[in-house]
């Protein structure tokens, strides 16, 4: 589902029957801006090839920005985004004990995007430590001011393969999200998709996003 605005969101809109969902005038003009300087200002970035794990899952992406999202911008984000549905959501499954957010800055520039995947990987599997972690709701929202249709940086949605397909089936895209400015796009993980590269006409033009999950806590 696509709409202008948050306030047109319908009450009854459900991510296990719709799945994706895209508003165009997220944020205010003003609020766009004071993400960009919390993005200039983050005290913690690195590079894709800085990031070992990263670079190993994402290889030949080129070599993009990541920065933390510092408290309270982290707090004020979550709770702005977390729309009505969102959390009807996270709701659903029967077994969770609590919540937990994931958002980080990032700047793509030319030659910079993300192979395919899903998002089932939470980082968090392998730590006995830790309660089961899921992501449930994906989320990616634009900062940059401007951004030209021949510039690429397009999120693509791709449907699931048939059950057993041979991986040589080619896939079938279901959404070509451009990354318009002041829009965020919402989708139930798990969904197969990438980011095409940033085209070389961009320029210097960067593609500027906070992009991360809601997810769900449950039982070790």
């Amino acid at each position: 589902m696509r709409v202008r605005t948050a306030d047109q969101v319908p009450q009854d809109f459900s991510f296990h029957d719709e799945q994706v969902l895209v508003i165009d005038e997220f944020w205010t003009p003003e609020e766009a801006k004071q993400l960009r300087g919390a993005l200039a200002a983050a005290p913690k970035q690195n590079r894709l090839l800085e990031m070992d794990n990263v670079s190993r899952m994402f290889p030949n992406c080129g070599n993009w920005l990541k920065g933390e999202m510092p408290e309270p911008e982290l707090a004020w984000f979550a709770e702005r985004v977390m729309l009505p549905c969102v959390n009807q959501h996270a709701q659903t499954f029967e077994d969770a004990i609590g919540g937990m957010i994931s958002f980080q800055y990032y700047t793509y520039g030319v030659g910079d995007g993300l192979t395919l995947h899903d998002d089932t990987d939470s980082g968090f599997d392998n730590d006995p430590e830790r309660d089961k972690v899921k992501r449930r709701i994906a989320v990616v929202t634009y900062l940059h001011e401007q951004w030209h249709s021949n510039w690429g940086g397009e999120l693509v949605l791709y449907d699931d393969p048939p059950p057993n397909a041979d991986e040589n089936v080619p896939l079938q895209p279901r959404e070509f999200i451009a990354p318009s400015p002041r829009s965020i796009a919402m989708f139930a993980v798990p969904r197969l998709h990438k980011v095409c590269r940033v085209d070389p006409l961009a320029g210097e033009h960067q593609r500027l996003s906070v992009a991360g999950w809601f997810m769900t806590k449950h039982p070790k």
